[in-house]
């Protein structure tokens, strides 16, 4: 994987684990094959805060850039997460 693309995947990591799904599997599934432009839009959805973010990725909220949206949709059809239908298994007794 060349630097651009590490860097890429390191900026999936968020402060919510949530983001850190979607970004990381949809990147894992993807990124490898995408083109120059593909990864600037990639890079560009990255750019936004994670609150904005998670709310464009569970369908809060849409994007008014077309191109932009049609990521997103992408995103949420790759993931092992679906929309704000989030669950996460802990070991028993932490939480």
């Amino acid at each position: 994987m060349d630097a651009a693309l590490n860097r890429l995947r390191w900026q999936c990591r968020r402060g919510m684990l949530e983001l850190d799904l979607l970004l990381t599997a949809y990147f894992d599934a993807r990124g490898a094959s995408w083109s120059l432009a593909e990864r600037e839009q990639f890079a560009r959805l990255l750019d936004y805060d994670d609150t904005e973010l998670w709310a464009l990725l569970n369908g809060q909220t849409q994007s008014g850039d077309v191109g932009e949206q049609g990521l997103v949709e992408r995103v949420r059809a790759q993931s092992p997460v679906r929309g704000s239908e989030v669950s996460i298994s802990y070991p028993r007794g932490t939480s």
